[in-house]
């Protein structure tokens, strides 16, 4: 293997080929054979190889496996690139029920059956057999407690990939999913004989085979690296096998040039100078913070010889910057990496007085009780989310390598929750085929996702590191489609995927030593992780459910939304329209405002800006649970909340000094005979919920302080406060109208009554 591409950060870089004669990653001798092509008279011979061998054939765990190359390459489907510690674990899975008396045989043919079950061979011809149409999910070995590879995916009902690919790679997959059988080839026209008929011996070769093999990949596979340490890692693995559909056509082409062209009409990339104000930015908060450090540590007692080394924090980047999907009003994610004698009390009482007290820094917040706990403020007017996490000893090394499991070790939860953010940034990176078609891809999705008003996680809906996930699991899918065409099948296949199947980019692993696995998403053990909607795991350890505030109202409004841009691009595709113009109705603003004839009105005011900024963060992280109160209300139909805080146009407040946002949740009634009594039963419950979650999440939280108040009311459309309409009331009832009759227009086109 080049020097070279020994040393390119990807998982997906492909293996070189080997010289001729080379039987590097393969199974040499009679066991290459005999996995090949079995036979009674091979089997004997490497029958004859196992016993010359005996306890001395290579297992995954050899020493000298992974010390030429620290990247491991993923598996092209093959079960002889399994590890044996893999194979072993799943040899014991109850998806796979090996019978006792040939379980060599069994959980090889087993293996084989989850190998041809993956998601393009289930997409092309469906399941092989009763086992691979178990339901998706983690399988827990019998004989430990280490989590081993999900079962098999299964698309969505409605979906298939057979229309993505060629006729001759759809019966290359109907031949793949052909399960393998053991029989002797005969005759000249290589017919097949009788059965074979193994016996013990026979088996044992034929494990031993299968351990070779899995020997001879190990030692020329990638391995992600592990800092520090000379111990195997976890191997990550796609889940999915990529989808080729063939290709691109000169359409394809059109297609995705007038698709950036709109995306750069709307959202353009950020200038020089504004990459400039970021990096200055990241350089200025690394000093502040080592500033004020070193005098957190001189009056501590930390430091106290002036010939000592200066303590210092390392700050790593995550998020859209980590990613370089960054546009001009992107946060900056920032995680602290901090000494162990600096306290998370000390970091957000002493940090934040000491960032209030700088004239660069503005709109502090110091969200204390948050997940994973934030300073957000405003430095030289960009915007930064500053986390914490403690490193467990007093230095810090300033050239620390995230990617290994053992930093993790000794660390609190927060800590650990806070290094996640720059960890699954960098193994995502890692894990899709084409970064840059990647990062344009979610550019696309996170502006579509912002415009349609579904881009919130403490609103209950997806954040960035979901639609990050979602975005690298279709590029996995699609490695060599389109731009335009990536973005097709993004809402093809997630407008019909089957919730809760989950959303898994690698399979999960268990925690190293001396971390904390409580974190870890784990549905067989933990009941919390079984009510989950919309589970979307996050890649590496700990492998978290990033969609945990999902509930059943937005789940609903999501999936509305793929839907809607999945019939819309099927529209374009019918028609062959490729313009800017076109592509511009994707990402058409939320029609929230004009879509419902009930409303709960939720205003907030404050004393100041600042003021209002803290406590709207707030209410609007409470605000799900209002939701999931009234969506127990009978009445009630559908609920949408809009996670955007609306400031009114004009001044409405007859105090000038006050600032006033609103938060809305658009509400609709069921019908039936009685609308009356039913709009009356719905105004009793509302209210209702709504005074109760006053009481318990606003009225005594400890984030109001002095001039913070909150009105929550019912309101029809009409009563909505008119400064909340950009354009005017006026402008905004004709666009109600356009929108009851589009919903008429594509109620009666789905009954087959319109044109």
């Amino acid at each position: 293997m080049s020097r070279s591409n020994q040393q390119q950060p990807t998982c997906l870089r492909r293996r070189e080929p080997e010289a001729e004669g080379s039987s590097a990653g393969e199974p040499v001798g009679a066991l290459a054979r005999l996995w090949q092509h079995p036979s009674p008279e091979l089997l004997d011979a490497a029958a004859k190889d196992a016993d010359a061998t005996g306890s001395n054939a290579p297992t995954s765990d050899s020493s000298d496996c992974g010390n030429d190359s620290q990247w491991e390459e993923l598996s092209t489907g093959s079960c002889a690139e399994l590890d044996a510690d893999t194979w072993s674990a799943r040899s014991h899975s109850p998806m796979l029920s090996p019978r006792a008396s040939c379980e060599p045989l069994a959980s090889a043919r087993a293996e084989t059956s989850w190998q041809h079950g993956r998601l393009s061979c289930l997409a092309a011809a469906g399941p092989v057999d009763d086992r691979s149409q178990s339901a998706p999910g983690l399988v827990s070995s019998p004989s430990s407690s280490a989590m081993v590879a999900p079962r098999p995916y299964q698309l969505p009902h409605g979906f298939s990939a057979a229309q993505h690919q060629h006729p001759h790679q759809q019966r290359q997959a109907q031949l793949q999913l052909q399960p393998r059988q053991f029989h002797p080839r005969s005759g000249k026209h290589g017919g097949l004989g009788a059965p074979l008929h193994l016996t013990p011996v026979h088996l044992a070769a034929l494990a031993g085979a299968t351990a070779a093999a899995a020997a001879a990949h190990a030692a020329t596979s990638f391995r992600r690296p592990l800092a520090g340490s000379n111990s195997s890692s976890p191997r990550l693995r796609p889940v999915v096998q990529p989808i080729h559909i063939g290709p691109p056509t000169e359409y394809d082409f059109r297609n995705t040039n007038g698709l950036m062209k709109c995306l750069n009409s709307i959202a353009p990339l950020p200038s020089p100078e504004e990459l400039s104000a970021k990096h200055l930015v990241i350089s200025e908060l690394e000093r502040i913070v080592d500033q004020w450090l070193r005098e957190t540590s001189f009056a501590e007692r930390r430091c106290c010889d002036d010939n000592e080394a200066a303590p210092s924090a390392t700050m790593l980047l995550g998020g859209s910057w980590h990613l370089k999907v960054g546009l001009s009003d992107s946060d900056l994610d920032v995680v602290a990496l901090m000494p162990r004698y600096v306290s998370s009390e000390l970091f957000f009482e002493s940090l934040s007085a000491y960032l209030r007290g700088l004239p660069s820094v503005r709109r502090l917040v110091a969200m204390t009780k948050a997940a994973v706990p934030i300073l957000s403020f405003q430095l030289h007017g960009v915007r930064v989310d500053l986390l914490y996490a403690r490193f467990t000893q007093d230095v810090v090394p300033k050239h620390l390598s995230t990617h290994s499991d053992h930093i993790l070790a000794g660390m609190d939860v927060a800590s650990i929750r806070s290094l996640s953010v720059p960890r699954v940034a960098s193994l995502i990176l890692e894990l899709v085929p084409n970064d840059t078609a990647f990062r344009s891809c979610l550019r696309i999705i996170r502006l579509w996702a912002k415009r349609r008003g579904i881009y919130s996680n403490k609103a209950g809906f997806l954040g960035g590191v979901s639609w990050t996930v979602l975005v690298a699991f279709i590029c996995q899918m699609f490695p060599k489609a389109t731009l335009a065409s990536v973005i097709h099948r993004f809402f093809s296949v997630l407008s019909t995927w089957s919730w809760p199947t989950p959303i898994l980019l690698t399979t999960p692993y268990d925690c190293p030593a001396g971390v904390d696995s409580s974190l870890q998403w784990c549905p067989q053990k933990n009941h919390h992780d079984r009510a989950h909607l919309m589970p979307i795991i996050t890649p590496g350890f700990p492998a978290v459910n990033s969609s945990v505030n999902v509930n059943v109202s937005t789940l609903r409004i999501i999936k509305d939304e793929l839907e809607r841009g999945k019939q819309l691009l099927d529209e374009m595709l019918a028609k062959g329209l490729s313009s800017p113009a076109v592509w511009h109705r994707l990402f058409a603003p939320s029609e929230l405002l004009v879509r419902y004839d009930h409303y709960v009105v939720v205003e907030l005011r404050a004393a100041s800006e600042d003021d209002l900024l803290e406590w709207s963060n707030y209410v609007s992280s409470r605000t799900r649970k209002l939701v999931e109160s009234l969506q127990h209300t009978a009445p009630i139909q559908a609920i949408h909340p809009y996670p955007d805080l609306v400031r009114p146009t004009g001044s409405p407040s007859q105090e000038e000094d006050a600032a006033v946002g609103y938060y809305f949740v658009g509400y609709s009634v069921a019908s039936s005979k009685t609308q009356d009594a039913d709009k009356n039963a719905a105004l009793t419950c509302a209210a209702s919920a709504i005074r109760y979650f006053i009481a318990t999440e606003l009225e005594k939280a400890a984030e109001r302080r002095a001039g913070m108040d909150v009105s929550i009311v019912c309101r029809r459309w009409q009563e909505l406060p008119e400064e909340v309409f950009p354009q005017g009331r006026a402008a905004a009832a004709g666009d109600r109208a356009r929108f009851i009759l589009s919903k008429a227009h594509s109620t009666n086109v789905a009954l087959g009554l319109g044109r």
